[in-house]
């Protein structure tokens, strides 16, 4: 399967984020979408930013997600995960532990260039 990951503060989830999620699935982009809450952003200290609680962020993420449709999931795998928990680390984490799915990075506009 084709998963989109999709990362990011969720800080919190907003309608563009659910309208990424949505053309994602409806271009044919992905068969699915990972929306993956930042558990501690790497640049933390770096940037002006507070975070809601990560279980706060998760809470919502998957309030979007069910909005959205089955095809959306919320992974909580950065709590797990070595922190600061980079991108790369995240996809070649989900590389290793699902082989048998083909994984596309999401990028907001906000960390594009």
């Amino acid at each position: 399967m084709r998963i989109a990951v999709y990362g990011g503060s969720f800080n919190p989830p907003h309608r563009a984020h659910a309208m990424v999620a949505e053309w994602v699935l409806t271009s044919g982009a992905a068969e699915a979408v990972w929306l993956v809450p930042v558990f501690q952003h790497a640049f933390e200290g770096v940037h002006e930013k507070t975070l809601a609680s990560f279980e706060k962020r998760i809470g919502w993420c998957q309030a979007m997600a069910k909005g959205i449709g089955p095809m959306v999931e919320v992974s909580g795998v950065e709590a797990r995960l070595p922190t600061p928990s980079f991108t790369v680390d995240t996809l070649n984490h989900f590389a290793e532990e699902n082989p048998e799915h083909t994984f596309k990075l999401v990028i907001g506009a906000d960390i594009l260039s």
